[in-house]
Protein backbone atom coordinates (compact mmCIF):
# COMPACT_ATOMS: atom_id res chain seq x y z
CA UNK A 1 0.00 0.00 0.00
CA UNK A 2 2.61 2.62 0.88
CA UNK A 3 3.89 1.95 -2.18
CA UNK A 4 1.18 2.49 -4.11
CA UNK A 5 0.62 5.37 -2.33
CA UNK A 6 3.94 6.71 -3.40
CA UNK A 7 3.51 6.07 -6.94
CA UNK A 8 0.16 7.69 -6.85
CA UNK A 9 1.66 10.92 -5.05
CA UNK A 10 4.42 10.61 -8.10
CA UNK A 11 1.71 10.25 -10.76
CA UNK A 12 -0.63 13.25 -8.97
CA UNK A 13 2.15 15.83 -8.96
CA UNK A 14 3.39 15.29 -12.30
CA UNK A 15 -0.05 15.92 -13.78
CA UNK A 16 -0.12 19.10 -11.19
CA UNK A 17 3.18 20.23 -13.33
CA UNK A 18 1.67 19.47 -16.36
CA UNK A 19 -1.27 21.81 -16.09
CA UNK A 20 0.64 24.65 -13.93
CA UNK A 21 -0.08 27.16 -16.83
CA UNK A 22 -3.78 27.75 -15.94
CA UNK A 23 -5.59 28.12 -12.84
CA UNK A 24 -4.29 26.09 -9.86
CA UNK A 25 -5.42 22.51 -9.54
CA UNK A 26 -3.64 20.90 -6.31
CA UNK A 27 -1.70 21.31 -3.90
CA UNK A 28 1.39 19.00 -2.41
CA UNK A 29 2.18 18.87 1.24
CA UNK A 30 4.87 17.69 3.80
CA UNK A 31 6.21 17.65 7.41
CA UNK A 32 6.38 16.31 10.53
CA UNK A 33 6.67 16.42 14.23
CA UNK A 34 9.36 15.57 17.13
CA UNK A 35 8.94 13.90 20.24
CA UNK A 36 6.87 10.96 19.01
CA UNK A 37 8.39 11.23 16.07
CA UNK A 38 6.29 11.38 12.84
CA UNK A 39 6.14 12.23 9.19
CA UNK A 40 3.50 12.48 6.21
CA UNK A 41 3.23 13.84 2.65
CA UNK A 42 0.66 13.83 0.31
CA UNK A 43 -1.07 15.53 -2.58
CA UNK A 44 -4.41 16.67 -3.46
CA UNK A 45 -4.98 17.21 -7.21
CA UNK A 46 -8.57 17.79 -8.86
CA UNK A 47 -10.39 15.93 -11.36
CA UNK A 48 -11.15 17.15 -14.97
CA UNK A 49 -13.60 19.75 -15.17
CA UNK A 50 -12.68 20.78 -11.62
CA UNK A 51 -9.91 23.00 -9.73
CA UNK A 52 -9.03 23.99 -6.26
CA UNK A 53 -11.11 24.67 -3.90
CA UNK A 54 -14.20 23.73 -6.12
CA UNK A 55 -15.41 20.36 -7.32
CA UNK A 56 -13.69 17.17 -6.64
CA UNK A 57 -10.26 16.04 -6.28
CA UNK A 58 -8.47 13.18 -5.27
CA UNK A 59 -5.81 13.03 -2.39
CA UNK A 60 -3.12 10.60 -2.10
CA UNK A 61 -0.97 10.38 1.51
CA UNK A 62 1.95 8.60 3.15
CA UNK A 63 2.53 8.94 6.53
CA UNK A 64 5.08 6.99 9.52
CA UNK A 65 6.53 7.60 13.08
CA UNK A 66 5.80 5.90 16.27
CA UNK A 67 4.22 6.82 19.34
CA UNK A 68 3.75 5.22 23.09
CA UNK A 69 0.80 4.10 25.80
CA UNK A 70 0.73 2.09 28.80
CA UNK A 71 -0.50 -1.56 28.85
CA UNK A 72 -0.86 -4.90 30.81
CA UNK A 73 2.76 -5.73 29.50
CA UNK A 74 4.18 -1.98 30.87
CA UNK A 75 5.21 1.04 28.22
CA UNK A 76 4.94 0.14 24.37
CA UNK A 77 6.49 1.82 21.79
CA UNK A 78 3.96 0.92 18.65
CA UNK A 79 5.86 2.13 15.26
CA UNK A 80 3.75 2.36 12.26
CA UNK A 81 4.20 3.66 8.56
CA UNK A 82 1.08 3.30 5.80
CA UNK A 83 -0.91 5.51 3.83
CA UNK A 84 -4.55 6.91 2.40
CA UNK A 85 -6.51 7.23 -0.95
CA UNK A 86 -9.27 9.64 -0.98
CA UNK A 87 -11.88 11.18 -3.12
CA UNK A 88 -12.49 14.43 -2.26
CA UNK A 89 -14.80 17.44 -2.40
CA UNK A 90 -13.79 21.20 -2.48
CA UNK A 91 -15.74 24.39 -1.95
CA UNK A 92 -14.50 27.46 -1.12
CA UNK A 93 -15.56 31.67 -1.61
CA UNK A 94 -14.78 34.80 0.34
CA UNK A 95 -15.58 33.26 3.42
CA UNK A 96 -12.87 30.58 3.39
CA UNK A 97 -12.53 26.76 2.11
CA UNK A 98 -13.49 23.46 3.38
CA UNK A 99 -13.13 19.80 2.14
CA UNK A 100 -14.98 16.50 2.95
CA UNK A 101 -13.07 13.39 2.14
CA UNK A 102 -13.66 9.44 2.20
CA UNK A 103 -11.56 6.27 1.05
CA UNK A 104 -9.72 3.42 1.84
CA UNK A 105 -6.50 4.03 4.76
CA UNK A 106 -4.00 0.99 5.85
CA UNK A 107 -1.73 0.62 8.63
CA UNK A 108 0.67 -1.61 9.45
CA UNK A 109 2.21 -1.30 13.22
CA UNK A 110 5.16 -3.12 15.00
CA UNK A 111 4.78 -2.50 18.71
CA UNK A 112 7.79 -3.30 20.76
CA UNK A 113 6.88 -4.96 23.44
CA UNK A 114 4.08 -7.48 21.54
CA UNK A 115 1.21 -6.56 23.42
CA UNK A 116 -1.45 -8.82 22.63
CA UNK A 117 -5.00 -6.99 23.45
CA UNK A 118 -3.66 -4.12 20.69
CA UNK A 119 -6.07 -5.43 17.57
CA UNK A 120 -4.52 -2.73 15.68
CA UNK A 121 -1.04 -4.75 15.59
CA UNK A 122 -0.09 -5.80 12.33
CA UNK A 123 -1.11 -4.43 8.76
CA UNK A 124 -5.25 -3.29 9.07
CA UNK A 125 -7.30 -2.09 6.32
CA UNK A 126 -9.78 1.11 7.60
CA UNK A 127 -12.27 2.97 6.01
CA UNK A 128 -11.58 6.92 6.88
CA UNK A 129 -13.45 9.92 6.62
CA UNK A 130 -11.94 12.93 7.00
CA UNK A 131 -13.02 17.23 6.90
CA UNK A 132 -10.63 20.55 6.55
CA UNK A 133 -10.64 23.39 5.90
CA UNK A 134 -10.53 27.13 7.50
CA UNK A 135 -12.78 30.18 7.90
CA UNK A 136 -12.18 33.65 7.03
CA UNK A 137 -13.03 36.79 9.68
CA UNK A 138 -11.15 39.52 8.27
CA UNK A 139 -7.18 39.58 10.10
CA UNK A 140 -8.97 36.25 11.85
CA UNK A 141 -8.91 32.58 10.79
CA UNK A 142 -10.40 29.53 12.62
CA UNK A 143 -9.51 26.19 10.97
CA UNK A 144 -9.98 22.59 11.57
CA UNK A 145 -8.72 19.16 10.66
CA UNK A 146 -10.89 15.97 11.51
CA UNK A 147 -10.15 12.34 10.50
CA UNK A 148 -11.60 9.11 12.09
CA UNK A 149 -11.68 5.48 11.44
CA UNK A 150 -14.80 3.48 11.07
CA UNK A 151 -14.05 -0.19 11.84
CA UNK A 152 -10.20 0.31 13.95
CA UNK A 153 -11.24 3.72 15.82
CA UNK A 154 -8.72 5.61 15.15
CA UNK A 155 -9.17 9.54 15.26
CA UNK A 156 -7.33 12.70 15.00
CA UNK A 157 -8.70 16.18 15.52
CA UNK A 158 -7.28 19.78 15.52
CA UNK A 159 -8.01 23.06 15.66
CA UNK A 160 -6.39 26.54 15.29
CA UNK A 161 -6.46 30.41 15.43
CA UNK A 162 -4.54 32.50 13.96
CA UNK A 163 -4.31 36.17 13.38
CA UNK A 164 -2.63 38.27 10.22
CA UNK A 165 0.47 40.01 11.40
CA UNK A 166 0.28 43.50 9.64
CA UNK A 167 0.40 41.13 6.09
CA UNK A 168 -0.60 38.11 5.09
CA UNK A 169 3.01 36.75 4.96
CA UNK A 170 2.81 36.22 8.92
CA UNK A 171 0.09 34.79 11.00
CA UNK A 172 0.58 34.32 15.00
CA UNK A 173 -2.04 31.99 16.27
CA UNK A 174 -2.80 28.53 18.48
CA UNK A 175 -3.43 25.04 17.96
CA UNK A 176 -4.97 22.07 19.93
CA UNK A 177 -5.61 18.31 19.18
CA UNK A 178 -6.24 15.59 20.31
CA UNK A 179 -5.44 11.83 18.69
CA UNK A 180 -5.66 8.45 19.22
CA UNK A 181 -7.38 4.75 19.08
CA UNK A 182 -8.55 2.19 21.50
CA UNK A 183 -5.30 1.71 23.16
CA UNK A 184 -4.19 5.48 23.57
CA UNK A 185 -5.36 9.38 23.30
CA UNK A 186 -2.44 11.92 23.18
CA UNK A 187 -3.10 15.37 24.15
CA UNK A 188 -1.10 18.22 22.23
CA UNK A 189 -1.78 22.43 22.32
CA UNK A 190 0.82 25.15 21.44
CA UNK A 191 1.50 28.65 19.47
CA UNK A 192 1.86 28.23 15.55
CA UNK A 193 3.41 30.65 12.88
CA UNK A 194 2.45 30.36 9.39
CA UNK A 195 4.60 32.23 6.45
CA UNK A 196 3.19 32.69 3.58
CA UNK A 197 6.59 32.55 1.40
CA UNK A 198 6.98 33.30 -2.48
CA UNK A 199 5.83 31.07 -5.42
CA UNK A 200 2.51 30.08 -3.30
CA UNK A 201 4.72 28.08 -0.57
CA UNK A 202 3.31 28.04 2.97
CA UNK A 203 5.58 27.20 5.88
CA UNK A 204 3.74 26.22 9.40
CA UNK A 205 5.98 26.12 12.47
CA UNK A 206 4.31 24.78 15.50
CA UNK A 207 5.12 23.97 18.89
CA UNK A 208 4.08 23.17 22.91
CA UNK A 209 3.56 20.05 24.98
CA UNK A 210 2.11 17.02 24.51
CA UNK A 211 -0.46 15.14 27.20
CA UNK A 212 -1.20 11.36 27.66
CA UNK A 213 -1.63 9.58 30.42
CA UNK A 214 0.78 7.66 32.18
CA UNK A 215 3.24 8.91 30.15
CA UNK A 216 5.80 12.13 31.18
CA UNK A 217 4.54 15.29 29.51
CA UNK A 218 6.85 16.24 26.82
CA UNK A 219 7.88 19.58 24.46
CA UNK A 220 7.40 18.56 20.69
CA UNK A 221 7.86 21.11 18.15
CA UNK A 222 6.27 20.72 14.44
CA UNK A 223 7.28 21.93 10.45
CA UNK A 224 5.04 21.53 7.67
CA UNK A 225 5.54 22.91 4.12
CA UNK A 226 2.62 23.19 1.23
CA UNK A 227 2.35 24.35 -2.26
CA UNK A 228 -0.46 24.99 -4.90
CA UNK A 229 0.21 24.27 -7.84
Amino acid sequence: MRNLVIGLLAGLTTAGAAHAAGAPIGVWYLGGSSNTPSGYGGAVVSLPGAKLGHGFALRATADGGEYEYAAGVGKVTAHYEGGDLALVYQSSGAWGWANLSGGPQYVNTDLSPVDPGNKRRGGRWEASLQSDGELYFDAWRMGWYGQGGLTQGSYDARVHVNRRLGSDMFRLGVEGGVQGDPTYRLEKVGPTLEIQAPNQLTIAIGGGVRIQEQIPTQGFVSLGFSRVF
